[in-house]
C-alpha cells in the first residue's frame, strides 16, 4: 500500500471509530444527565457553578452559533431532524443547532487526539509503523469505560489539551505550551496542573529561580483566568466546588456495589498494567503521571465521585502511553523506548 493509500485508509479508521465513541458519549450517558449543567445552560452561561466556568468549547459553540445566518441554522436543522439516529438523542430541539456545532467541535477534538496519541507513541517507543498508526484505536475502545455518570460537552477538549501538552511539554516548546495553558485554564479548572509538568520538565534544563519565575507567571495567569470567570458568572447558582466525600464516595462501595465492583475491576486491571515494568517505563511519563494522578484522586475523593471515570481525563493519555508496553507484551509485540526517551528528564 503507497503512502497515500495508508493516510487515507487510517483517517477512515480514525474517523470510524471516533464517530463510535463519540455517539456513545452523547447517547449514554449523554449530555443532559446533570440538570445543574444543561447543555443549553452552560453553552449560554447560565449553569449553576462550577460547571459554568469551564467556558472553552460552551463558548465557542455559542459565538459560532450567533455568527451563523439563520437560513443556514434552519437548513442545517431540517437535515438533522430527518436522521433515524437523532431519535436517540435526548436532545432539546430548541437548540439542536448548537447540539450539532458542539457535535462536530467534539468530533474534531477526538479526532485530533487520535493523530496525537499516534505521534506520542511514535515519540516515545519504537514501534513497527502499523502499531503506531492502530495503537489509537485501542484507545478509543477503551475510552467508553470513562463514560460514567454524565458527560459534558468540555471533555473532549480536555482529552485533546492534555494530550497535546505531553508532547509540547515534552519537547519544551515553551510558547506552544503557555497558549495551552491558557486554553486549559479557560477549559477547567485543572489546568493547573500544567504547572507541575512543566516544572518536572524543566529541573536539569533550567536553573530553579528560571523555573520559579515561570511558575510565578502561570499561577498569575491561572488566578487572572479564574478571577475573570468567577467575576464574569458571580451571579449563577452554585458554589466554586461541590463536596461529594459523605453523600456519595463514603457510602459508594455499601450502597452501590455493583458500581464500586466495576470501578474496582477497571482500577485493577489498570494499575496491573501500570505496575508491570514500572520502573522501565519512561522516565517522563512516570514524573508526569505522578504529579497528575495524586492531585486528581485526592480533588475526586472530596469534591466528585471518586470512581467517574471521566474525572481522570487529565490523565488519559499518559494511562494508555504507559499502559501500552504492558499491553504490547500481552498481544505479543516487543516494546522498544526510542533512544532519548531512555534517559531521565533532566538528561534529554
Amino acid at each position: 500500500m503507497n503512502t497515500r493509500a495508508r493516510h487515507i485508509t487510517l483517517f477512515i479508521i480514525y474517523c470510524v471509530v471516533v464517530g463510535q465513541a463519540l455517539f456513545a458519549f452523547v447517547v449514554r450517558p449523554g449530555l443532559e444527565g446533570n440538570m445543574r449543567a444543561v447543555f443549553q445552560e452552560l453553552v449560554y452561561g447560565e449553569a449553576h457553578k462550577p460547571y459554568v466556568y469551564r467556558t472553552l468549547l460552551p463558548t465557542t459553540v455559542r459565538v459560532i452559533a450567533e455568527v451563523t445566518p439563520e437560513a443556514i441554522k434552519e437548513k442545517t436543522k431540517g437535515f438533522a431532524e430527518g436522521r433515524k439516529r437523532m431519535r436517540l438523542l435526548r436532545w432539546n430541539h430548541a437548540y439542536l443547532y448548537e447540539y450539532l456545532v458542539a457535535s462536530a467541535l467534539m468530533f474534531g477534538c477526538f479526532l485530533w487526539l487520535a493523530y496525537v496519541l499516534r505521534r506520542l507513541v511514535r515519540t516515545f517507543y519504537t514501534y513497527p509503523p502499523v502499531v503506531s498508526d492502530l495503537a489509537p484505536v485501542l484507545a478509543f475502545l477503551a475510552l467508553p469505560l470513562f463514560f460514567r455518570y454524565f458527560s459534558y460537552i468540555y471533555d473532549p477538549a480536555t482529552l485533546l489539551i492534555f494530550g497535546l501538552a505531553i508532547g509540547v511539554v515534552y519537547e519544551r516548546r515553551l510558547v506552544m505550551f503557555y497558549l495551552l495553558f491558557v486554553l486549559a485554564s479557560f477549559n477547567k479548572e485543572t489546568g493547573v496542573l500544567l504547572i507541575g509538568w512543566f516544572v518536572v520538565r524543566e529541573i536539569g534544563h533550567r536553573s530553579a529561580g528560571n523555573i520559579a519565575i515561570h511558575g510565578i507567571v502561570m499561577a498569575v495567569i491561572f488566578t487572572a483566568i479564574k478571577s475573570l470567570l468567577v467575576y464574569i458568572f458571580r451571579d449563577n447558582p452554585g458554589s466554586f466546588y461541590e463536596p461529594h466525600l459523605l453523600d456519595h464516595n463514603l457510602k459508594l462501595a455499601f450502597e452501590q456495589p455493583l458500581k464500586f465492583a466495576g470501578f474496582a475491576l477497571v482500577t485493577v486491571f489498570t494499575v496491573l498494567l501500570l505496575r508491570e515494568g514500572w520502573s522501565s517505563k519512561n522516565h517522563f511519563l512516570r514524573w508526569t503521571f505522578g504529579v497528575t494522578i495524586v492531585p486528581l484522586l485526592v480533588s475526586g475523593m472530596f469534591f466528585g465521585f471518586v470512581d467517574e471515570l471521566r474525572g481522570y481525563y487529565e490523565a488519559f493519555s499518559l494511562i494508555f502511553l504507559l499502559c501500552l508496553p504492558s499491553l504490547g507484551r500481552m498481544l505479543g509485540v516487543e516494546v522498544r523506548e526510542t533512544p532519548s526517551s531512555r534517559k531521565a528528564p533532566s538528561e534529554v
